[in-house]
């Protein structure tokens, strides 16, 4: 019994702990979460007789500089393929027929006045320490990935010979476990994606493919993401009367929604060793308590702690 109420603390401990430190140390946890996830094709090339400081400077560098460029080519075409959605105009014309009103006039101009400035300056405000943070996780992520064996060695000399091998193994189960979980992640994003662009298609929503997409991206929001979409489209055609195409809608996210929660314990699962419930558990709770940061983070720290657990025969 004791050993489930230690995995609980453990769980809620390094939760808390790396939400306590995360804004502080934000720059090197991203590093090193970067780090681990290299590690695998940096380690192939490095056996193939690759140089591993080059190939990492080359990865990093293609890998920071081209996921901004990508965004802001996407946000970019997404807002000039909403610039023509036909239902902007419906929406000007709504804002038209409440504008008189006493009420949502006064809503409307604090809305438009002093929460877009107000909004418009956070964002500015936030943008240099948003760019100081990538480029510090850069930074590490290259220490990290280049001075592997360096922090290794670091780390298995501080400890006793019978749990060197020990360390290996909690370190190539947790890796392996982060791994698994981004292709998973991938794996979902995909099927999101492809499953909405045929209900799209099919019940002749306009923009469908670049709809479909959208969806696709927002499945790494857990629970939420897919939902924001769906749930916004059908209001929008209810509200337009096109209450057949609204209602189907719906089903077609409860449709998306039962093959995401019928998949996801077992898929995560399968390759970690865990019961989809504890699985499904860790997706939950990291989720409640650090949103899209604990939901990834859930999972794993149940595979240290069941790893930690059984190699140092704790349980």
């Amino acid at each position: 019994m004791w050993q489930i109420f230690f995995s609980i603390i453990a769980f809620l401990g390094i939760m808390f702990v790396f939400k306590f430190l995360f804004p502080f140390l934000a720059p090197f946890f991203l590093g090193l979460f970067f780090a681990l996830v290299f590690d695998l094709p940096l380690s192939y090339l490095e056996g193939r007789g690759w140089s591993r400081n080059i190939c990492s400077l080359v990865l990093v560098i293609a890998s920071f500089l081209s996921f901004p460029v990508i965004i802001i080519f996407v946000l970019i075409g997404l807002w000039q393929e909403l610039q023509g959605f036909p239902g902007l105009g419906q929406l000007e014309c709504w804002s038209k027929f409440v504008e008189p009103l006493p009420l949502f006039s006064l809503q409307l101009n604090q809305m438009n006045f002093t929460g877009l400035l107000v909004m418009i300056f956070r964002w500015a405000l936030a943008i240099p320490d948003l760019l100081l943070i990538w480029f510090l996780t850069a930074i590490c992520t290259y220490f990290l990935c280049r001075d592997k064996d360096f922090f290794t060695r670091l780390i298995v000399q501080r400890l006793l010979c019978n749990h060197k091998s020990k360390f290996f193994q909690l370190y190539h189960k947790t890796t392996g476990a982060l791994w698994h979980l981004l292709r998973v992640q991938f794996l979902f994003m995909t099927i999101t994606t492809i499953m909405s662009v045929i209900f799209f298609v099919l019940l002749e929503v306009p923009y469908g493919l670049l709809l479909g997409l959208l969806v696709g991206t927002f499945d790494i929001l857990p629970i939420l993401g897919p939902g924001l979409i769906y749930l916004a489209l059908s209001l929008f055609y209810i509200w337009s009367r096109k209450f057949a195409q609204g209602i189907a809608i719906l089903f077609a996210y409860l449709i998306l929604l039962t093959v995401r929660q019928w998949s996801e314990p077992s898929l995560i699962s399968n390759k970690l060793g865990l019961h989809p419930l504890f699985a499904l558990l860790g997706v939950y709770m990291g989720f409640k308590i650090w949103g899209l940061f604990g939901a990834i983070l859930g999972p794993i720290i149940l595979v240290f702690i069941k790893t930690f657990t059984e190699i140092f025969e704790l349980a």
